[in-house]
């Protein structure tokens, strides 16, 4: 057949009878969609864990499952004449079921032997890539090929020779999308949370089971349409390519414009795993919609299909609509820190629009194609399986192609362009309209209008002002694979201050004292109590802070650095103040681009220390780099005595998450111990075995050399015992915090999200900053006797009330250190000079600034101020004097600021002169 004209109906059931029968099969349907988005959800999860979660494996696992998907609808077209079955469709739901099981329980086994593996692979991208995408595809052929012949199948047994084809299939395709809208939202926010992946399978399963039991009894019961006999095609139609060509582009558009949109919601959305859910609920909800309206078109208008061309420039112009709304929608809704309903609502703008009308196209273009062959089975496998190799390949084109080579808008741009090219081919497909070139004229002028510019100059930039004050730059934007890498220069006039680089919504990683602070106490304790740091393991390099303590380690023999992201090591570079030499050309350092929890699997290495900081465990696909098992693992990769220092940031968790969190640590390492980093992020460290304790010679060798003492000091470590000052507990103490918390673990891993009271976190973190009882702790720690030596320990007690300074002048929030009489208790009574800086308004990192200005140029108010700072932390009351003026009054800190030096000043002046012996 070459027209669109409907062919001759064959018999049916009674009306009544045959819509009941369509709406109970389109539920069973339902449930079978939101069984496969459950199943899916859950195989990528544990996928991560098997083949790796950077942006390459997570790619090929994606290639594999669409690659099976695609077999599954060609498998449709082999074997159309046995699939137009309800019995059919019953044991590809029974095949589902079982071997989708299997893959989320035996995934789990994959992971240690597929690391032995491809051990030699790690740095040959490749090669591992290949053996990737083979691992999974074997993993995942059978469970998706089943859930990809399902459609066809279902579409032949309820239409397949009858004029109501497009109808059937809209309504099909519809309700089982809507099925996966359910699938999505209950795996993330109910099911994973509260039974785990393994028990949320099970669940999977037994609705799929259900769906074919209902399917089986259906089948025996139920006459449907005249079976579908046709064993072979007929002649080609030369209307079917450009219906497949509309296809192909209709699924690499639409897949391609998620990838897009999911990178221009997360520059103010955190990539959450429940973020991604709710964006994906919206999107395949608008796809539903979509199908379910072509559907009821269709069984209005058979002839429908002719109208695609001009629905999928309609699509096109509406997704430049939701782009062109958004910004105004999301200074509407946006809410920091959204809930799943909020993003959701944040998402609907961007995407709804073009979802709705990629949903009608795939039902649209089906029709079009079974009006080419002699079968509705064929037809829909035809349409299924270009569809979805479209869909994959736009997936991950624009991951790997049209984002970092073109952006964001120039992206999005090509890929609404391209449904001008689905409409074209539409218009080939179908009998020739003399408006064809007509409405492609209108697409092309509308889509010229396109406003070039709109995501960089109004969204990325409102993105990053949310982490700039007024003087601040952005140096560059990068779109790189993983997200969007912005890298901004804080400023004091044209002093750099410190560079922080932000991804996406999330600032990833800086420079500035406080990030400096934590990040090099992972190295700063470890090299004071271990015997030997020769060998050490970075996870996650950021922009160097911890790999430079690291390389000024003189007896450091071998730094390997694990890392998911190129574009971050190659930003790094070009951070300022610049580290000289830069780490990454330090000989004893070699790079390793790819996933941390891969990496130990495929290394045999082991380690004196292993340090890390991954991004933040709320973060999509990370809580697996915070797990028991992935500590465990962590643990094998040290050698014996060796230590490891982790990263807890505290300021996106809730106290439940937190002490998960702590659980499994502290089941990995039954000698755990947690310390203060730098306001909210702190530090955990443990230990494989036992270790000899250090000599005092070697517990203070760092504040004798001369390449390490300066950062020491600028951190505020200024005096070793000032390292044992930030001792928080041992296990004993961790064991009582969270004797009634589950672990975090590879089974529970949304444990890290569980929500809770803010004040609840503010008390947890308030018990931590309590230094008089942590000195308690740090004096009876049986842990701190074996690593510390006698007079660490005692240099360490006698700096815990610093300890309190420093926190109440690093947190955030009104303290009461602040004051004249604290400022003159630590003048008189310490030798300190960082939290003198800190209690008058300035920092290390703003005297580094200064000292590049000429001392004649710092009487402007701005940098006088940090010119008295620094004066009265070297005692020098005078110096202070002769700036104090230069500053307003009101911005001097603490209040009486200037009475106070001029009284030092007075004392110092009649005092009687000494004179030496």
């Amino acid at each position: 057949m070459t027209t669109l004209d409907a062919p001759r109906s064959a018999p049916a059931t009674p009306v009544a009878r045959r819509a009941l029968v369509e709406a109970g099969v389109a539920t069973a349907f339902f449930v079978s969609g939101a069984s496969a988005l459950t199943f899916e959800a859950l195989w990528f999860e544990r996928a991560g864990l098997a083949f790796g979660n950077d942006v390459w494996a997570s790619s090929c696992v994606l290639a594999a499952f669409m690659l099976g998907m695609a077999a599954g609808h060609a498998g449709a077209i082999r074997f159309a004449s046995r699939l137009a079955d309800l019995r059919v469709f019953a044991a590809l739901e029974l095949v589902a079921a079982v071997s989708g099981v299997t893959v989320v329980f035996g995934l789990g086994g994959v992971e240690a032997h597929f690391g032995a593996l491809a051990s030699s692979l790690f740095d040959h991208p490749v090669a591992l890539n290949s053996l990737r995408v083979v691992g999974a595809l074997l993993a995942f052929l059978v469970p998706s090929a089943a859930m990809g012949a399902s459609l066809p199948a279902l579409t032949g047994a309820l239409a397949p020779r009858d004029a109501g084809y497009g109808r059937v299939l809209g309504l099909l395709y519809g309700a089982n999308t809507a099925g996966g809208v359910a699938g999505v939202l209950l795996t993330e926010l109910v099911f994973v949370p509260g039974l785990g992946l393994h028990a949320t399978a099970l669940v999977a399963a037994g609705a799929e089971l259900a769906v074919a039991a209902v399917a089986f009894v259906a089948a025996k019961r139920l006459v449907l349409a005249e079976p579908d006999l046709a064993t072979e095609e007929p002649a080609r139609d030369p209307h079917r390519v450009p219906w497949l060509v509309a296809t192909f582009f209709a699924g690499f558009a639409l897949l391609a414009l998620e990838v897009v949109w999911v990178r221009v919601l997360t520059l103010f959305v955190d990539d959450t795993s429940s973020a991604f859910a709710s964006i994906l609920a919206v999107v395949l909800a608008g796809i539903a919609a979509g199908g379910f309206g072509a559907a009821a078109w269709l069984a209005r208008f058979p002839s429908a299909a002719a109208q695609t061309s001009r629905v999928a420039y309609v699509t096109g112009l509406a997704g430049v609509g939701g782009y062109l709304l958004y910004p105004t929608a999301l200074q509407r809704l946006y809410v920091p820190e959204a809930p799943p309903l909020a993003v959701a609502k944040i998402a609907a703008t961007l995407v709804l629009p073009a979802a709705l009308g990629s949903g009608a196209l795939f039902t649209l273009v089906s029709a079009g194609v079974r009006r080419t062959v002699g079968s509705g089975v064929v037809a829909t496998g035809y349409a299924a399986a270009v569809n979805t190799v479209g869909s994959g390949v736009g997936s991950l084109l624009a991951g790997f192609v049209l984002l970092p080579w073109l952006g964001m808008d120039r992206a999005f741009f090509v890929l609404i362009a391209l449904y001008g090219v689905v409409g074209v081919a539409a218009s080939f497909g179908a009998p020739p309209r003399r408006t064809r070139w007509a409405e492609l004229a209108v697409f092309a002028v509308v889509l010229a209008l396109f406003p070039f510019g709109k995501v960089r100059d109004t969204l990325v930039d409102a993105s990053a002002r949310r982490w700039m004050r007024n003087t601040d730059r952005i140096i560059e934007v990068r779109e790189a694979r993983a997200g969007t890498l912005v890298h901004i220069r804080h400023e004091l006039g044209k002093l750099t201050i410190c560079d922080q680089i932000v991804t996406d919504a999330y600032s990833m990683t800086s420079n500035d004292f406080l990030a400096r602070r934590y990040m090099k106490f992972f190295v700063y304790l470890p090299v004071a109590v271990e015997p030997h740091v020769g060998k050490a393991l970075l996870l996650a390099y950021g922009m160097g802070n911890t790999a430079k303590a690291l390389v000024d380690t003189r007896e450091l023999e071998q730094l390997d650095v694990v890392d998911v992201s190129e574009d971050m090591l190659d930003m790094s570079r070009s951070v300022e103040p610049a580290l000289a030499p830069h780490p990454l050309d330090d000989p004893r350092v070699h790079v390793h681009v790819g996933d941390a929890r891969y990496f130990l699997r495929s290394t045999s290495e082991e380690y004196d220390l292993i340090t890390g900081e991954p991004p933040p465990p709320v973060m999509a696909h990370v809580a697996s780099l915070y797990t028991t098992e992935y500590f465990s693992l962590v643990r094998d990769r040290l050698r014996e005595g060796g230590m490891v220092t982790y990263w807890l940031p505290t300021m996106n968790l809730s106290a439940a998450a937190a002490r998960s969190l702590i659980r499994g640590f502290c089941d990995a390492f039954p000698d755990c111990s947690l310390w203060n980093g730098a306001k909210e992020n702190f530090v955990l460290v443990g230990s494989r075995g036992t270790r000899a304790t250090v000599d005092d010679a070697r517990f203070v060798a760092q504040w004798r050399d001369p390449a390490v003492v300066p950062e020491l000091r600028n951190v505020g470590l200024e005096f070793p015992g000032q390292l044992g000052a930030m001792f928080i507990g041992d296990s004993s103490y961790l064991d009582e915090l969270t004797h009634d918390d589950a672990p975090l673990t590879d089974d529970f891993p949304r444990r890290i999200n569980v929500k809770g009271e803010r004040d609840e976190r503010l008390d947890l973190v308030g018990q931590w900053r309590d230094t008089k009882a942590a000195r308690g702790r740090f004096e009876s720690s049986a842990l701190i006797a074996g690593m510390f030596p006698l007079a660490g320990r005692k240099l360490g007690a006698q700096q815990f009330e610093n300890e309190r300074l420093m926190n109440d002048l690093t947190f955030n929030g009104p303290t009461r250190a602040r004051q004249i009489g604290v400022l003159d208790q630590v003048l008189s009574h310490t030798p300190l000079r960082v939290p003198p800086l800190l209690l008058l308004g300035s920092d290390p990192d703003f005297q580094r600034a200064l000292a590049s200005v000429p001392s004649a140029d710092r009487h402007q108010p701005a940098l006088a101020k940090h010119e008295v700072a620094r004066a009265l932390a070297v005692r020098d009351a005078k110096t202070a004097l002769q700036f104090i003026h230069d500053v307003p009054e009101a911005s001097l800190i603490p209040p009486g600021l200037t009475s106070y030096v001029e009284g030092i000043v007075r004392e110092d002046a009649n005092a009687p002169a000494t004179h030496p012996n």
